[in-house]
C-alpha cells in the first residue's frame, strides 16, 4: 500500500450479477463475502429468496455479518 492513496472498486450498474450457487445445502464464505461487498458498494439490501425461512434467514445473517445488508424474502410460490 502506498501512503495517501486509496482505491475504490465500483461495479457498473448494468452488469448482471451471477446467481449464488449452493452445494449440499451450503453457501461458501467467499460467496457470502462477495454478496456483502456488492450490497455495500451499491448501498442496497439483498433480498434472499428460495429455500425455507430458516435457510433464507441464515444466508441474510451471513451477508449482514460480513458488512452487507440483507433480509429473508418471501418464499417464491410456483404456479401450476
Amino acid at each position: 500500500m502506498v501512503a495517501d492513496w486509496h482505491v475504490s472498486l465500483n461495479p457498473p450498474n448494468d452488469v448482471a450479477l451471477p446467481d449464488v450457487g449452493i452445494k449440499s445445502g451450503v453457501i461458501d464464505d467467499q460467496t457470502l463475502g462477495d454478496a456483502a461487498w456488492v450490497s455495500a458498494r451499491f448501498a442496497r439490501a439483498v433480498d434472499v429468496l428460495g429455500g425455507t425461512l430458516r435457510q433464507r434467514t441464515a444466508i441474510a445473517q451471513g451477508i449482514v455479518a460480513r458488512g452487507g445488508r440483507a433480509a429473508p424474502g418471501v418464499r417464491a410460490v410456483a404456479c401450476a
